[in-house]
């Protein structure tokens, strides 16, 4: 991530004060991720997406990661997706983590849902 992010910022023209007024960050924390000494705090991350442009991270393999991946995105706790959903925390916890033994049908269908408005 911290080599997109510099790529991005000197492809734009943008000193390092500029893009932590877009992040919210300071410059030694955006200096962190851009030398990879740090990688960015979930709550930097939907500003750090619409930087980029894009979502470099790696498309995640299961259903559960990409249910994590796209709360992440947004920014989201666990807490506030559930709240989102209609759901426990703990039904989301369980699901990102692949803990579902026996999935219930409109549990998944309320993350499908959601996954799919995102698009």
């Amino acid at each position: 991530m911290g080599e997109r992010l510099l790529k991005r910022r000197l492809d734009l023209g943008l000193s390092q004060r500029e893009v932590t007024e877009i992040l919210g960050a300071s410059v030694g924390t955006l200096t962190a991720w851009e030398k990879s000494r740090q990688e960015p705090g979930e709550r930097y991350l939907p500003a750090i997406l619409d930087f980029l442009g894009c979502d470099p991270r790696p498309t995640p393999e299961t259903f559960g990661g990409r249910v994590r991946a796209a709360r992440k995105a947004e920014g989201l706790s666990e807490e506030a997706l559930a709240h989102r959903l209609g759901l426990q925390p703990g039904t989301v916890t369980a699901w990102e983590g692949g803990e579902i033994r026996r999935p219930h049908p409109q549990t998944r269908k309320a993350f499908e849902r959601w996954l799919a408005s995102r698009q």
